[in-house]
């Protein structure tokens, strides 16, 4: 039953629903910054629906705790509005999942052509042992005219 589920699930979602594209980078460990993503940082580029994120990856401080920073530069670069989600997974050097975090895009009006966002609610708190084992991070973003 779950190989017949796991099929299914994969052609469903083959032929239906947002646009999508996943990256992960590895790394020997984050850079920290007091104010947006240092030189160096971990990074990549995802593209989905013509919908360009630009995303790197650090330590930094919020409200006087440390977290994993994700910068995440949104660039609609369609002829409409995008609906987008992103999601963010962070692991250690076993592959074993330490933290994860999300955010979308809100209301019904997506964001608009030709428009340039940030996510800025994707920072992921662990505790501070956690952050230390964080040697990888994946990816995915969904991108839509319809709502997501």
């Amino acid at each position: 039953m779950a190989a017949f589920a796991a099929v299914w699930l994969a052609s469903a979602t083959a032929f239906a629903g947002p646009a999508s594209e996943a990256a992960s980078v590895g790394f020997e460990a984050l850079p920290a910054s007091e104010f947006g993503p240092p030189e160096g940082a971990p990074a990549f580029q995802l593209e989905a629906a013509s919908v360009r994120l630009e995303t790197s990856f650090y330590r930094g401080e919020f409200f006087g705790r440390e977290k994993l920073m994700v910068s995440a530069q949104l660039f609609n670069e369609a002829d409409g509005a995008r609906h987008v989600s992103m999601h963010v997974a962070v692991f250690d050097a076993a592959g074993e999942l330490i933290g994860a975090s999300s955010q979308s895009s809100f209301g019904d009006d997506g964001i608009p052509a030709g428009e340039q966002t940030q996510l800025a609610s994707l920072m992921i708190t662990l505790p501070p042992a956690q952050l230390d084992r964080v040697r990888r991070v994946s990816a995915v973003l969904y991108a839509s005219a319809d709502p997501i």
